[in-house]
């Protein structure tokens, strides 16, 4: 919950295989209007991120395997919502 009583959602976009193609940034609302965009090799390991403001930022070995890291925890809070 934001300061304001909202909730703050954030949208996730797959690819194939379950990888995060695209993450909204936090919003308010119905809809995200800025994203972060994730680019993979042809082995489905992360190369780099497209910020929202159009900065490119590659990853390195280490930085890749906290991102599927966090990406997989997202994936696990979003499947634990959903049940509850």
């Amino acid at each position: 919950m934001g300061i304001s009583g909202k909730e703050i959602l954030i949208d996730l976009v797959y690819a194939s295989y379950g990888r995060v193609q695209k993450e909204s940034l936090p919003f308010y609302g119905s809809s995200a209007s800025a994203w972060k965009n994730t680019s993979y090799d042809t082995y489905d390991r992360p190369l780099g991120i497209t910020e929202s403001s159009g900065r490119k930022k590659a990853l390195d070995m280490v930085q890749e395997c906290l991102f599927m890291l966090k990406m997989k925890f997202k994936q696990i809070n979003i499947l634990t919502k959903s049940i509850m």
